[in-house]
């Protein structure tokens, strides 16, 4: 897939559903553009998710640190999505 799509063309065919996106500061996938270079793509998601007036859906978390998994807004998002409770 990564020959003929981008991550944003791949990010957006999650729309409409839930979607919480993860980005650590210094994370070395993010390039030499670091978050500059992540901010297109999630934009690129967002207008997907503004096409089907889901917008509130999608969650672009940005913490302090390298390649992870954080968890924080994504486990929020399984609480509130898959068992029904509000953080």
């Amino acid at each position: 897939m990564w020959e003929n799509f981008d991550v944003g063309d791949i990010g957006s065919l999650i729309a409409p559903r839930p979607f919480v996106i993860e980005t650590g500061d210094v994370d070395p996938l993010n390039g030499k553009g670091g978050l500059d270079n992540v901010k297109p793509y999630v934009e690129q998601v967002r207008s997907a998710y503004r096409l089907f007036g889901c917008e509130d859906l999608l969650c672009h978390d940005i913490f302090a640190g390298p390649h992870m998994w954080h968890g924080t807004k994504s486990m929020e998002g399984i609480d509130r999505y898959l068992f029904g409770r509000e953080a």
